[in-house]
């Protein structure tokens, strides 16, 4: 199964092509492409396409140049936003879900709620709603690219839930991760989620943020050596190594489980690539 991962930022498109074997992962090809100047601009929502036909011809390249057929898109974390809704009066059928959410992003960002992609989980056990969301428009504008060559677009995903499955989720543990602007935090119990935070970093830089990093984590009553933090971009080596430069996301490793996620994600049901990055069916 071949696969490539496209981790696009607000400068650049990078990209690295992957065939995972039974013996093992073989990185193919990597490389990256530069957005024209003004090409995208940043939103609350998410990334707003403001100039959409460099948006589509970068998008193209990349594709082109990876000779694969099946893909992942990785998004920044500030353009796929994820956020906790709490409450024991949170509805049950998906309609009156997809409603409720929906009713708030539209009150949170003022936008219609056909102008956002969002999809949602309710984690076990709980009465709360783990919400994943993006700008539609910008969505469509790189589905339509892959359309057009007859391309698959396997799944979407954020960096955070990206870099989640690339770690051992054992015991009582937490993922911290910081790129340009924004933090995200989430502690986990294996893989239960426990807390969830996701703030803007103020002008300062991270060190303020730590504070109320450390306190939130300390709450799981997880030692504080199980934090694991990343700072953005995170390019991280294949776990046998000798391989040239880094790839987008170490999720090939065999403790990995292919087997579907019981967190948010963008979902073409008929892709064989789970939310993850690189979880592939054998």
């Amino acid at each position: 199964m071949t696969v490539t991962v496209l981790h696009p930022d607000a400068t650049e498109l990078r990209f690295a092509t992957l065939r995972r074997e039974r013996q093992g992962t073989t990185l193919l090809n990597a490389g990256s492409f530069p957005f024209p100047d003004q090409t995208i601009h940043p939103h609350a929502a998410g990334p707003q396409a403001a100039r959409p036909a460099d948006l589509a011809e970068t998008f193209a390249q990349a594709a082109r140049r990876s000779g694969a057929r099946r893909f992942v898109l990785v998004l920044p974390d500030a353009w796929m936003k994820t956020f906790l809704m709490e409450g024991d009066q949170l509805p049950r059928r998906a309609q009156e879900v997809r409603d409720r959410v929906a009713w708030h992003l539209k009150k949170s960002f003022l936008l219609k709620p056909e102008e956002i992609r969002f999809a949602w989980t309710r984690p076990a056990g709980a009465d709360r709603l783990l919400v994943t969301f993006t700008l539609d428009r910008f969505l469509t504008l790189v589905e339509e690219v892959f359309e057009r060559q007859r391309l698959r677009l396997g799944a979407v995903v954020s960096s955070f839930w990206t870099l989640y499955h690339a770690l051992p989720r054992e015991g009582r543990w937490g993922l911290l991760v910081l790129e340009e602007g924004l933090w995200t935090l989430g502690a986990f119990d294996g893989e239960h989620l426990l807390q969830f935070r996701q703030r803007l970093i103020p002008p300062g830089g991270p060190a303020p943020v730590m504070e109320e990093v450390h306190r939130t984590f300390a709450m799981t009553d997880a030692p504080p050596e199980r934090l694991v933090v990343y700072q953005q971009p995170a390019l991280l080596p294949l776990e046998d190594g000798g391989l040239p430069g880094e790839v987008l996301a170490p999720t090939l490793r065999g403790r990995i489980r292919a087997e579907a996620s019981h967190l948010p994600q963008f979902w073409n049901p008929e892709g064989e690539i789970y939310v993850g990055g690189l979880h592939v069916l054998p």
